[in-house]
């Protein structure tokens, strides 16, 4: 048997979820914080996509490891929101791209990619094909406008915005633009009563046994 910080009986599993939540959380609240340094709450804003991510993946060993017909934990995991765009910021953050850091005093943009799935752009009869930032979100233009001849794919990229000290992310699975701690406080919130309701079920369980 596993027993948290408190003394009190746990599995492994949710003994991750709750420490991955309380990382999460405790770097999102302190990234929050307008007054600290940019570089500051770029840290601790990557920090809490990291731990969100860590999060989601102990949740998923948790559902998968519910019986079959107890679909109640996959479904709520399942439908966390953001899961795909958090990922994705993660993946770059980790690997070689870090999230930029926002200088209130300047507004800029970014937009990088895996080397292994990069940017294409193809054109072929004479179409010719231009790609600008507009904010977060990449523009695309065709000259003329000849969708079958010229094409732009985004491969395995992500694209930023700092307007005002706080960091755009462009999601180009919704074709939209999102705070990215706006985005991490959503999924939080819902990964909150998520945590809570099997802490619960987990003690109720542990005092029926006994235990």
């Amino acid at each position: 048997m596993f027993f948290d910080e408190e003394g009190n009986p746990t599995s492994v599993e949710l003994d991750a979820v709750r420490r991955y939540f309380a990382r999460a959380a405790f770097a999102f609240n302190n990234a929050c914080n307008l007054e600290a340094e940019p570089h500051v709450r770029a840290m601790l804003t990557a920090f809490s996509a990291h731990a969100c991510q860590s999060l989601r993946e102990a949740l998923q060993r948790l559902a998968e490891a519910a019986p079959e017909n107890d679909t109640t934990l996959r479904e709520a995991v399942a439908d966390l929101p953001f899961v795909s765009l958090i990922e994705e910021v993660r993946n770059h953050d980790i690997h070689g791209f870090p999230l930029p850091i926002c200088d209130s005093n300047v507004n800029s943009s970014v937009w990088v990619a895996n080397p292994d799935k990069p940017i294409r752009l193809t054109s072929s009869h004479g179409v010719s094909v231009f790609l600008q930032m507009q904010g977060a979100k990449p523009k695309v233009r065709l000259s003329p406008k000849d969708q079958k001849h010229g094409k732009f794919t985004p491969g395995q990229s992500i694209s930023y915005q700092c307007v005002g000290g706080e960091l755009i992310v462009h999601d180009f699975s919704a074709g939209k633009d999102f705070r990215l701690l706006e985005v991490l406080r959503i999924f939080l919130e819902n990964a909150q009563t998520l945590v809570a309701s099997l802490t619960m079920l987990r003690e109720t369980k542990f005092s029926d046994d006994g235990t």
